[in-house]
C-alpha cells in the first residue's frame, strides 16, 4: 500500500482523476451547462429535455461552435432522435481544442456572478458536494462529457483543490479506517439484528465471487469476443462485492457515512450498529489507484466481457479487465478500506493491472468490506431514516 500522500500529492492525486476533478468543480459552482454555454455547444439530450424555457437555451440553436458551423438543433425537436442528436453532441465536443476548454473554465470560476460557492471549511457543505458527486456518478453520461473539459482545464481549478486539501474539514479524508466505532446499516424491514457473524461473513464472500464468476460467463456466452460487444453496451459495471458486509465512519451528526455518500441509496428506513474492530485485524488500505491495482494483482479474475461496455466508455481502454477473487484476498486480509481521499483518485481511473486494467466502481467515499469477522463489539445505535 501507498503511505498517506502529504497536502501537495493529494492536490495531484484529487486534480488527476474524474471524481476528484468533479468534486473540485462542484466545490466552485461549476455546472456542466455553464461549460456548455460558454463554449456554445449544445446541450446533450438528457440535460436539453429538462431545460426550463425561461433559460434562454430551449429552442436556440448556436450558429457557430468555435467558429464551425453547427449542424443539429439542440433540443432535436422531432428532427432527429435522441441518439442522434447525442452523437452530434459528443462531435461537438470532441471539435473543443484544449486552450479553449481552460479559457470557459478560467472565466467562469473567476466570475462569481450567479454562481453558489461551496465552503471547503464546513465539513457539512463538503460532504454534501461529495454526496452531489458521489450519487449516480457515471450513469448518465454528462459526468465523462464534463470531465472531458475538466482535464484540459485542471490547473484553473488548483486552488480550489489547495483549499480543500488543507481544509481541517476534510484532514480526515486520508486517513486509516476507524477500528474503534465503525457503522453497520441494516434495512429494519430484514430479518435477524446486527451485522453478519462467522461463517455468514465468509459465505457472503463465497457467494459473491460466484457471482462475479457467473457475470463473466453469461456475457461470454452472449458475445464471442470483446469485438462483439456494441459500443453502446452497458451492464455489470460495479467492482464491488454482491453481496458484502460493508461498513463506514460516523460523521457527526450522518450516523454512518455510507448511509449518504453512496453512488446509488434507497429511502429505506435502516437500523444502525456500532462494531468495535479488533485491533490486530488486517486491513488493506486504498489510497491510489496503485493500491487498488495491488489488490487485484493478489488474485485477478478476467472480467472483460461482462465489464467491457462501461468500463470502455470510462477509460477509454479496450481491457483485459480484471477485478479480485475475493476469496483468496480474504486469506491474507480481513477487510479493504476506501479512503474518501482514495475513492476521488481512484473511482473510473484504469489502473494497470497484469496485461490490462482494473476500474473501481460502486465503492462508497470511506467504506470498509469486510471479508472475515474480526468484530469483538456490537451496539445497536437507533432507527434512522436515510
Amino acid at each position: 500500500m501507498t503511505e498517506s500522500p502529504e497536502s501537495p500529492g493529494r492536490v495531484d492525486a484529487v486534480l488527476a482523476a474524474p471524481v476528484g476533478r468533479c468534486l473540485v468543480a462542484e466545490l466552485t459552482g461549476l455546472r456542466f451547462v455553464d461549460l456548455l454555454d460558454a463554449l456554445e455547444l449544445p446541450y446533450p439530450p438528457n440535460i436539453a429535455a429538462f431545460t426550463n424555457a425561461s433559460s434562454g437555451r430551449r429552442g436556440r440553436r448556436p450558429r457557430s461552435v468555435l467558429g464551425r458551423r453547427v449542424v443539429i438543433d439542440p433540443l432535436h425537436r422531432g428532427r432527429r432522435s435522441a441518439e442522434e442528436a447525442a452523437n452530434a453532441h459528443r462531435l461537438a465536443l470532441a471539435g473543443v481544442e484544449p486552450e479553449h476548454a481552460r479559457d470557459a473554465v478560467r472565466r467562469i470560476v473567476h466570475d462569481p456572478d450567479g454562481r453558489r460557492r461551496v465552503d471547503v471549511g464546513d465539513s457539512m457543505a463538503v460532504l454534501e458536494a461529495l454526496r452531489h458527486v458521489a450519487r449516480g456518478f457515471g450513469f448518465w453520461g454528462n459526468e465523462r462529457d464534463e470531465d472531458r473539459l475538466l482535464v484540459a482545464a485542471a490547473d484553473e481549478l488548483h486552488p480550489v483543490a489547495d483549499a480543500l486539501v488543507a481544509s481541517p474539514a476534510t484532514e480526515w479524508w486520508w486517513d486509516d479506517v476507524v477500528r474503534g466505532d465503525q457503522r453497520f446499516a441494516a434495512r429494519a424491514t430484514d430479518d435477524g439484528t446486527g451485522p453478519p457473524r462467522g461463517d455468514q461473513v465468509s459465505e457472503q464472500v463465497k457467494t459473491s465471487t460466484e457471482s462475479l464468476l457467473a457475470e463473466e460467463t453469461s456475457a461470454r456466452a452472449r458475445h464471442r469476443s470483446p469485438s462483439d460487444v456494441p459500443q453502446n453496451a452497458s451492464g455489470d459495471w460495479w467492482s464491488i462485492p454482491i453481496p458484502g458486509f460493508w461498513t463506514s465512519r460516523a460523521v457527526s451528526p450522518v450516523p454512518a457515512l455510507h448511509l449518504v455518500c453512496a453512488e446509488e441509496t434507497g429511502d429505506e428506513r435502516v437500523v444502525v450498529w456500532s462494531l468495535g474492530i479488533a485491533s490486530g485485524a488486517r486491513v488493506f488500505e486504498i489510497r491510489a489507484p496503485v493500491d487498488w491495482a495491488r489488490l487485484v494483482e493478489i488474485a485477478p479474475v478476467d472480467v472483460t466481457m461482462s465489464r467491457l461496455g462501461d468500463w470502455r466508455s470510462w477509460t477509454g481502454h479496450e481491457g483485459p479487465f480484471y477485478l479480485p477473487d475475493w476469496r483468496v484476498v480474504a486469506e491474507h486480509f480481513d477487510g479493504v478500506h476506501m479512503t474518501v481521499g482514495g475513492y476521488l483518485a481512484t473511482r473510473s481511473v484504469a489502473a494497470p493491472v497484469a496485461d490490462g486494467y482494473s476500474v473501481l466502481a460502486g465503492w462508497d467515499p470511506d467504506a470498509t468490506l469486510w471479508l472475515t469477522d474480526v468484530i469483538e463489539r456490537v451496539a445497536n445505535c437507533s432507527n434512522i431514516s436515510q
